[in-house]
């Protein structure tokens, strides 16, 4: 069907549905108007808990332990093995996509 069927179509049918655009003047405090549901998102919102705070002096112990944050550094400056089909399918990539390397600290 085109539009200019099915437009005086759906037209005809808003208006036997009682949808016609007499009743909403805006103006005519006696009009009756349907009744509008509201529910505000936040009736369902739930606190997140409070949580302990952890010991952040062992916490600190720990990340000496194991290096620092320098081992955290090369961690992320290592090669991230990729299927050879990755870079067949997807021969064409955006700049700042690859990571660079990070300056050498002394």
């Amino acid at each position: 069907m085109r539009v200019r069927t099915l437009l005086p179509l759906a037209l005809g049918l808003a208006g036997t549905l009682g949808l016609s655009s007499a009743n909403a003047d805006p103006f005519n405090t006696d009009a009756i108007s349907d009744e509008v549901a509201y529910e505000s998102s936040l009736n369902t919102y739930s606190a997140d808990e409070d949580h302990e705070p952890g010991n952040w002096v062992a916490a600190n112990q720990r990340v000496g332990e194991i290096g620092g944050w320098r081992t955290y550094l090369r961690q992320a400056q290592e090669p991230v093995e990729r299927e050879a089909s990755t870079s067949e399918t997807a021969p064409h990539s955006m700049p700042g996509m690859h990571p660079q390397p990070a300056p050498e600290t002394k």
